[in-house]
């Protein structure tokens, strides 16, 4: 049985409701919603509301809100958006993890031995590095943020905004024999790689979305 236009407005202000605003996820989930309620109306003698009402108190538990320490306790997305963010970044996660902790490991056994000169010179390209690749960090977290169609790529390169403080993190602490300074620059050029393949991820599944609804 096919649903009314009503009907389908309903389904949509729910996914609404529950915050499934990633088109990524929300056609799909949509998609199942719409084709179990009109599964259950033909093969039970019953009404629209009851079987709305009974299909989504299975759903509520995937859709309910959730948060990761992966991506910030202030950031929320429905269960299933997030189990599938953490999936996504958890890889990169730890390789970022690993960054942030081998500088300091090898520097605490092997003493760099280059003189003050190349330091300050080392030091100083990567400062410009870091500034040039804020800009793409920047590009990629602007456009995102101000793009009205969301994906669960957009929402892991919200959650990591704050990653711009490590620029000036990097100036203040700049000498490349401070483990600090690698450390930030090697994070924060990672975070912006991924920012770069997290963006072109988006725009794909933007495009997506776009022929799919025409």
């Amino acid at each position: 049985m096919e649903l009314t236009k009503k009907q389908i407005q309903r389904v949509n202000k729910y996914l609404d409701v529950k915050g499934v605003k990633f088109i990524d996820f929300r056609v799909e989930i949509f998609d199942h919603i719409v084709s179990q309620i009109e599964q259950r109306l033909e093969t039970k003698n019953t009404d629209f509301e009851t079987v709305f009402y009974q299909v989504t108190d299975q759903w509520n538990k995937q859709l309910n809100s959730s948060s990761s320490f992966i991506f910030g306790l202030t950031y929320s997305a429905p269960k299933v958006v997030m189990n599938k963010a953490k999936k996504i970044f958890k890889p990169f996660f730890f390789l970022i993890l690993i960054l942030s902790i081998l500088p300091g490991v090898l520097l605490h056994f092997y003493e760099l031995n280059i003189s003050s000169e190349v330091a300050d010179k080392t030091s100083r390209t990567i400062n410009i590095i870091a500034i040039l690749l804020s800009s793409i960090w920047l590009f990629t977290t602007i456009k995102t943020s101000r793009d009205k169609i969301k994906t669960v790529y957009s929402f892991i390169i919200k959650t990591k905004s704050v990653m711009i403080i490590y620029v000036p993190l990097m100036v203040l602490t700049s000498s490349i024999k401070n483990g600090l300074t690698i450390t930030l620059f090697l994070v924060f050029a990672s975070m912006v790689v991924l920012n770069v393949v997290f963006y072109k991820k988006h725009l794909k599944e933007k495009e997506k979305y776009k022929l799919l609804v025409g």
